[in-house]
């Protein structure tokens, strides 16, 4: 499990990371879930000054995420790297997504990582994602070009 406060990042995890080099494998696409216009902003810009070819879909709710994931069962368009996925959010909560994502499938393959991109401090809250199978880490917000590059180690 890759969370901000583990201490060696590189080491297997259960989202079958390796020691490879983040350029081994760089993110082609990153779907980006958040209420927050602006914390996506923030993160964008972030995942495009590690690698400008990344291409990032920010979307500011789950149903509108659920709805790309869906319309990519149909197409030739291969599924997201990474999700980041923001917990407290209107209308449908990043846990309510995680649960419709797991019924669903949601057109994702095994090689998707879903990471839970949150302020909660609530430690029940982050021993819950810890715990819960279909999420492969959980970052604090924001996310920053260190963090980034850890992930990037563990799972790509």
């Amino acid at each position: 499990m890759f969370s901000e406060s583990s201490p060696d990042p590189t080491t297997e995890s259960k989202g079958g990371g390796r020691d490879a080099g983040i350029n081994d494998h760089p993110l082609v696409q990153v779907l980006l879930i958040d209420d927050n216009r602006d914390d996506n902003l923030y993160h964008t810009l972030v995942l495009k000054a590690l690698d400008p070819a990344t291409e990032v879909i920010s979307v500011s709710s789950c149903n509108e995420a659920l709805e790309f994931l869906a319309n990519l069962v149909d197409s030739t368009e291969p599924p997201p790297d990474l999700v980041l996925v923001d917990l407290n959010m209107p209308a449908m909560t990043g846990w309510e997504f995680i649960e419709a994502y797991g019924r669903r499938g949601a057109g994702l393959n095994l090689q998707t990582q879903l990471i839970v991109l949150s302020t909660t401090e609530n430690p029940d809250e982050i021993r819950r994602v810890e715990l819960d199978p279909r999420i492969a880490g959980f970052l604090s917000k924001p996310l920053d070009e260190a963090t980034l590059e850890g992930l990037l180690a563990t799972y790509f």
